[in-house]
């Protein structure tokens, strides 16, 4: 509960025009109030739990287009829709995140392929064990926790960083193998390290598997196009 509650704060403090309504129920389920007033609150500025005479199967399911939490849902929906075409008419772009569990278009062989077509087929079998480690694990994390949250900015940081330093500057410029590896470790994994220095679970190895994670999802090339 506490780590939902951290990612949706997360959430909210990267969108200052979201609007948060919260409810709670006033009435026992089974001889047991479900959740109360400090279960409910998300811990968002100026947001305050409303008390509802429901319980917690009726305060999900309305009685009537009368019932108090329809209407106020429909009043808060009403004010957002407003708010969206005002946005929308200004011309004001909304960039969406990535979703790193889907894998991209942009290049579809498979993790052996890629690896031969680098002339790095020795390199396979520890990138698809790497690869798996990450995706085990980030799978298992959700969509909306604080750790699923820290997990995609590391992604997106290391498919930046490589994409400048390591793709662009050397593979595309047919750099060897030696210049590769070290601007690997001084452009992509000592910086993320550094960045990320707060989460004591990230460590070098931690870059590798995401940078194996992300050629499996072909977001990452090895070989110059």
């Amino acid at each position: 509960m506490n780590d939902l509650k951290q990612a949706y704060r997360d959430f909210v403090d990267n969108k200052p025009d979201l609007q948060t309504v919260v409810y709670y129920e006033k009435l026992k389920t089974y001889s047991q109030l479900i959740v109360d007033r400090d279960s409910s609150d998300p811990g968002v500025a100026k947001v305050m739990p409303v008390a509802v005479d429901k319980n917690h199967v009726s305060i999900c399911k309305p009685d009537s287009r009368d019932d108090q939490v329809f209407l106020g849902l429909v009043r808060h929906i009403g004010v957002v829709l407003a708010e969206l075409a005002s946005t929308t008419a200004d011309g004001e772009e909304q960039f969406a995140s990535i979703d790193f569990s889907i894998p991209s278009d942009r290049d579809r062989r498979e993790l052996l392929a890629k690896m031969i077509d680098a002339n790095r087929e020795n390199e396979y079998s520890i990138a698809n064990e790497y690869q798996n480690h990450f995706a085990q694990n980030y799978y298992k994390l959700g969509l909306m926790t604080s750790a699923r949250t820290n997990h995609d900015r590391i992604l997106s940081d290391v498919e930046q960083r490589f994409y400048t330093n390591i793709y662009l500057k050397l593979i595309c410029r047919g750099a060897d193998d030696s210049t590769v590896q070290t601007a690997l470790q001084t452009d992509v994994i000592d910086p993320i390290c550094q960045k990320y220095a707060d989460i004591p679970s990230l460590t070098g190895l931690t870059v590798l598997q995401a940078l194996y994670f992300l050629t499996e999802q072909c977001r990452v090339r090895w070989d110059a196009e």
